[in-house]
């Protein structure tokens, strides 16, 4: 019985080695896959939250410590109120705004009696990788009593219900991975 020569072990060697390559590729192919599927669901868990955070804010809205109406000023993409964000049974005047991609929160807390609202505001991001700037989409949409579309901005006393629209992108590439997520929320204590 005659070994193995060594070309014959040449080849069985090159061939160990491509089937190593071909399996460490697809190991490794399968990791980023799942990687990939995990950045995923923790993007679209991250902008989940943070609509959830802005609709219960948004229902808490409230008086200022100063008698002054609830909400501020609202825009398309800003809403600035006041609501007890900290529960401390003073109302602070929060402001949120889409900053880039980034759906941020502004809080100036009260200060002196009567209440004013002169202080520094504290920036907190709420979520980030938020695509409504960049599509071109509302992040809020305004409605009165009536059911109808409150356009006029100046009109602070009208909106009572609000629809958000939050289109977060949740992977690489922005034309297959954007996610929109939907709420919305009665203002509770608003009386006109």
């Amino acid at each position: 019985m005659a070994g193995l020569t060594f070309v014959e072990v040449l080849v069985w060697v090159g061939v160990i080695v491509m089937l190593m390559s071909a399996m460490t590729l697809a190991i490794i192919q399968v990791y980023k896959s799942n990687s990939y599927s995990l950045q995923r669901v923790v993007g679209i868990i991250s902008a989940r939250r943070g609509l959830e955070e802005v609709v219960q804010l948004v229902r808490k809205a409230t008086y200022s410590d100063a008698g002054a109406y609830p909400i501020v000023a609202f825009a398309d993409n800003e809403l600035t109120f006041y609501v007890d964000y900290d529960n401390d049974d003073s109302a602070e005047l929060v402001r949120i705004f889409l900053d880039n991609e980034d759906l941020n929160m502004g809080i100036i807390e009260a200060q002196g009696t009567p209440a004013v609202y002169n202080g520094a505001e504290s920036i907190k991001t709420i979520t980030d990788n938020i695509r409504n700037i960049a599509l071109s989409k509302k992040l809020f949409t305004y409605y009165g009593d009536d059911g109808l579309e409150v356009i006029d901005q100046s009109a602070v006393l009208e909106p009572t219900y609000i629809d958000l629209i939050v289109v977060a992108n949740t992977g690489k590439n922005p034309q297959v991975d954007d996610y929109e997520i939907r709420g919305s929320a009665f203002m509770r204590n608003l009386k006109n």
